[in-house]
């Protein structure tokens, strides 16, 4: 039994350190390889809204009690400003005496009518003077619904003179302030809703030719990226930019507000970079780099490290395609020592 432990010592020394080349016979290689790195472009964009209200003043006049701000959250029904009541107040108060004076002559020359009927059936009066009369009397009822329908716009103006917010949302332009004078179907706020947010962005021809090959895209918004897909991509240039305009819809998890900065990340092409398997690369002396095999030996090489690929790691200098590097090299491995067959 001692002799056969003996043995097995003898033989594993002789192995090692008598004839390194069969040690290194074990050791597994692999060759630099060359792949397509893509190339991406980082093109502004702004987070906007797909459905968005702007709310527009059915009534001239002074602004007040403005309520919100850019970037405040309101519901639907909620209170945003009001333009100045005394006036609209005043047109209530005119109509309704309008409509009060308009039913007294109403009323006289109702009864005057039917007077008149009578007297033109007994045969009292002319022809003549019942058509007069009758035409008084439809004149004042005429007056008297224009007077109605007038109090009733009155009314409605006094109504838009509250400007309340039509949807849920996220107020994104604010178009006046306190004190301002508006007109009739001038912009006062305007309004996005939360829950269908866009990204948008403009892009060349060249840049276009890239997307229409892609089914999806990306979206950065501060340090996070998404996956998008694009929904519109306009069909005519801009003839000043010569850009045209594309959209795409956000996930509903993504918390973005609108008009807030993006960039829409787009493959434009392909260039190559070399790699090597990560199981290649170790460090000696707080170095590192990999064994490199040449007339079977193994030469240490320092390497510049770039980005990740799966199980490959881009190298920046050290290398040069279809070389061989050893994987998983081992602390006894030396430089310029026998490695492989």
């Amino acid at each position: 039994m001692k002799k056969r432990l003996i043995y097995l010592i003898c033989f594993v020394l002789f192995t090692f350190f008598v004839n390194p080349k069969s040690f290194a016979s074990a050791l597994q290689t692999s060759s630099v390889k060359i792949i397509k790195k893509p190339v991406y472009s980082y093109i502004p964009a702004e987070v906007i809204s797909k459905t968005a209200a702007t709310i527009l003043s059915k009534i001239p006049g002074f602004v007040e009690n403005l309520r919100v701000d850019i970037g405040d959250r309101v519901k639907k029904g909620e209170i945003l400003l009001t333009i100045d009541q005394n006036i609209s107040k005043q047109n209530v108060k005119s109509a309704a005496a309008n409509v009060a004076k308009a039913k007294s002559q109403l009323k006289n020359a109702a009864f005057n009518y039917k007077k008149y009927k009578k007297l033109y059936e007994s045969g009292v009066i002319s022809k003549q003077r019942f058509l007069a009369m009758k035409t008084e009397y439809e004149t004042a009822h005429g007056a008297y619904e224009q007077a109605v329908s007038g109090l009733k716009m009155a009314r409605s103006t006094l109504r838009y003179s509250v400007i309340k917010s039509p949807v849920n949302g996220i107020v994104s332009a604010k178009y006046v302030d306190n004190g301002d004078i508006t007109s009739m179907f001038q912009p006062l706020i305007k309004i996005n809703r939360m829950n269908t947010l866009q990204v948008k962005a403009s892009i060349d021809e060249k840049t276009l030719d890239s997307i229409r090959s892609l089914n999806y895209l990306f979206v950065k918004i501060k340090n996070l990226v998404f996956k998008v897909k694009p929904n519109h991509i306009s069909p005519a240039l801009d003839s000043a930019t010569r850009t045209l305009e594309i959209k795409a819809d956000l996930p509903k998890n993504v918390k973005a507000k609108p008009g807030e900065f993006a960039y829409l990340i787009v493959t434009t092409k392909k260039k190559p970079v070399i790699v090597v398997n990560k199981q290649a690369v170790t460090t000696r002396g707080g170095i590192k780099g990999v064994f490199v095999v040449s007339n079977n030996k193994a030469y240490f090489r320092m390497v510049r490290l770039g980005e990740s690929y799966g199980k490959y790691i881009e190298v920046l200098s050290g290398v040069f395609p279809n070389e061989t590097v050893i994987l998983d090299p081992p602390l006894s491995l030396k430089n310029e020592s026998f490695c492989c067959k």
